[in-house]
């Protein structure tokens, strides 16, 4: 177990919402004619796609944060199946 911080609750945080805004644009401005604006490279963007990858970086940030403080990479593994086995029940209910 490591010792709670408020920067293991920011570092990922900030990187999953800062990543999914320049993924919007990334993957917008691909699809938009050049000079267009934000709000139409934001419309054209693919937001499954961006937040799906932002969500990885924001995991691999997050592991390598812990594997800094010394987290085993073993107990890292064993809380994440754990934290996603509990939140299926509430993803379930927000699916109906």
């Amino acid at each position: 177990m490591i010792k709670p911080r408020i920067a293991n609750l920011l570092i990922p945080l900030l990187v999953v919402i800062g990543f999914s805004f320049y993924l919007f644009w990334y993957f917008g401005n691909e699809q938009v004619a050049p000079n267009s604006s934000l709000s139409v490279i934001i419309e054209a963007t693919d937001a499954n796609k961006a937040m799906l990858v932002a969500l990885l970086v924001s995991i691999i940030v997050t592991g390598f944060v812990y594997f800094v403080q010394k987290y085993k990479v073993n107990d890292m593994t064993m809380d994440f199946v754990s934290g996603g086995n509990e939140i299926i029940k509430t993803l379930a209910i927000l699916l109906q």
